[in-house]
Protein backbone atom coordinates (compact mmCIF):
# COMPACT_ATOMS: atom_id res chain seq x y z
CA UNK A 1 0.00 0.00 0.00
CA UNK A 2 1.83 3.15 -1.18
CA UNK A 3 1.47 6.23 0.99
CA UNK A 4 3.02 9.26 -0.67
CA UNK A 5 3.42 12.83 0.50
CA UNK A 6 3.23 15.31 -2.35
CA UNK A 7 3.37 19.02 -3.03
CA UNK A 8 0.88 20.03 -5.69
CA UNK A 9 2.08 23.17 -7.44
CA UNK A 10 -0.78 25.22 -8.85
CA UNK A 11 -1.31 28.46 -10.68
CA UNK A 12 -1.65 30.72 -7.60
CA UNK A 13 -4.88 32.37 -8.79
CA UNK A 14 -6.47 28.93 -9.22
CA UNK A 15 -5.24 27.30 -6.00
CA UNK A 16 -8.56 27.46 -4.14
CA UNK A 17 -10.40 25.88 -7.08
CA UNK A 18 -7.80 23.10 -7.25
CA UNK A 19 -7.97 22.62 -3.46
CA UNK A 20 -11.74 22.09 -3.61
CA UNK A 21 -11.34 19.59 -6.47
CA UNK A 22 -8.66 17.62 -4.60
CA UNK A 23 -10.80 17.53 -1.43
CA UNK A 24 -13.36 15.44 -3.33
CA UNK A 25 -10.86 12.85 -4.66
CA UNK A 26 -10.74 9.44 -3.04
CA UNK A 27 -7.30 8.60 -1.68
CA UNK A 28 -6.28 12.26 -1.27
CA UNK A 29 -5.89 13.88 2.15
CA UNK A 30 -5.04 17.58 2.20
CA UNK A 31 -2.87 19.16 4.87
CA UNK A 32 -2.93 22.79 3.83
CA UNK A 33 -1.29 25.25 1.49
CA UNK A 34 1.24 28.05 1.56
CA UNK A 35 -0.90 30.78 -0.02
CA UNK A 36 1.62 30.88 -2.90
CA UNK A 37 0.09 28.11 -5.00
CA UNK A 38 1.43 24.98 -3.28
CA UNK A 39 -0.85 22.40 -1.68
CA UNK A 40 0.44 19.68 0.67
CA UNK A 41 -1.30 16.31 0.33
CA UNK A 42 -0.95 12.62 1.09
CA UNK A 43 -1.97 10.05 -1.51
CA UNK A 44 -3.03 6.66 -0.12
CA UNK A 45 -3.64 3.91 -2.68
CA UNK A 46 -3.76 0.10 -2.84
CA UNK A 47 -0.77 -0.31 -5.15
CA UNK A 48 1.78 1.56 -7.27
CA UNK A 49 -0.41 1.43 -10.38
CA UNK A 50 -3.23 3.22 -8.55
CA UNK A 51 -0.71 5.73 -7.18
CA UNK A 52 0.50 6.52 -10.69
CA UNK A 53 -3.08 6.84 -11.95
CA UNK A 54 -4.06 9.15 -9.08
CA UNK A 55 -0.98 11.33 -9.60
CA UNK A 56 -1.80 11.62 -13.30
CA UNK A 57 -5.43 12.45 -12.51
CA UNK A 58 -4.28 15.27 -10.22
CA UNK A 59 -1.89 16.58 -12.88
CA UNK A 60 -4.81 16.82 -15.33
CA UNK A 61 -6.82 19.11 -13.01
CA UNK A 62 -7.09 22.61 -14.48
CA UNK A 63 -4.75 24.90 -12.60
CA UNK A 64 -2.24 22.20 -11.56
CA UNK A 65 1.31 22.82 -12.76
CA UNK A 66 2.91 19.67 -11.34
CA UNK A 67 2.76 17.04 -8.60
CA UNK A 68 6.05 16.59 -6.77
CA UNK A 69 6.66 13.53 -4.61
CA UNK A 70 8.19 14.42 -1.26
CA UNK A 71 7.92 11.15 0.68
CA UNK A 72 7.11 7.55 -0.27
CA UNK A 73 6.24 4.55 1.90
CA UNK A 74 5.50 1.24 0.19
CA UNK A 75 4.08 -1.07 2.85
CA UNK A 76 3.74 -3.99 0.43
CA UNK A 77 7.48 -3.86 -0.29
CA UNK A 78 8.29 -3.98 3.45
CA UNK A 79 5.85 -6.83 4.09
CA UNK A 80 7.19 -8.81 1.11
CA UNK A 81 10.79 -8.28 2.22
CA UNK A 82 9.95 -9.43 5.76
CA UNK A 83 8.19 -12.55 4.44
CA UNK A 84 11.16 -13.44 2.23
CA UNK A 85 13.85 -12.78 4.84
CA UNK A 86 16.05 -15.76 5.78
Amino acid sequence: MPITGVAVQTVPDEMQKVYKTLEKMEGVTLYGDDNKGNIIAVLDTKNKKELDELSQKIERVDGVVQVMGVYNYFEDDVTEAEENAP
